[in-house]
């Protein structure tokens, strides 16, 4: 993938918190770590099916070009193997699980899934190698998409 040109900015704080905030920010991690690997799974699903389908065996041994690209993302949508549905997976996942739903904005669930789309996505490409399920405690940073890394609240809604 090419490098953004946008310029970016993280700034790394060390951060004097109390007991009760270092447990929330532990179960939010935790429960943002469970939504990657969920849509990891997923996206792992969808992969696997398009790659077996005879349409992808087909569309692979067409020559490169614009014939080639429609076909590609046709199966893409056929599958739900894009962004969109990974979020909205993500989504669904955030809605069926209280505990999730309770910690999480969805805002953090979608640029999780997003993550992990990503991640398979150029493993699909060839561009890295295999992406690898988050452990316990494995996971400690969340992307959203808007100004701020992690929200803290005062009150659980």
């Amino acid at each position: 993938m090419a490098r953004s040109k946008t310029p970016t900015f993280i700034v790394e704080l060390a951060l004097r918190i109390s007991a009760a905030d270092a447990r929330e920010l532990g179960i939010r991690l935790e429960m943002e770590r469970q939504v990657y690997n969920a849509c990891l799974g997923e996206s792992f699903r969808c992969l696997d099916l398009m790659r077996e389908s005879k349409a992808y065996q087909r569309a692979r041994k067409l020559p490169h070009g614009e014939e080639r690209t429609a076909a590609f993302k046709a199966l893409n949508e056929k599958f739900g193997f894009t962004s969109q549905s990974i979020e909205k997976f993500g989504t669904t996942c955030q809605k069926n699980c209280a505990a999730i739903q309770e910690h999480t904005s969805s805002q953090d669930v979608q640029a999780t899934a997003l993550r992990a789309f990503k991640a398979v996505q150029k493993y699909a490409f060839g561009k890295s190698g295999k992406p690898h399920f988050k452990g316990f405690r494995q996971f400690n940073s969340v992307e959203v998409k808007q100004d701020v890394c992690i929200t803290f609240r005062a009150e659980a809604t």
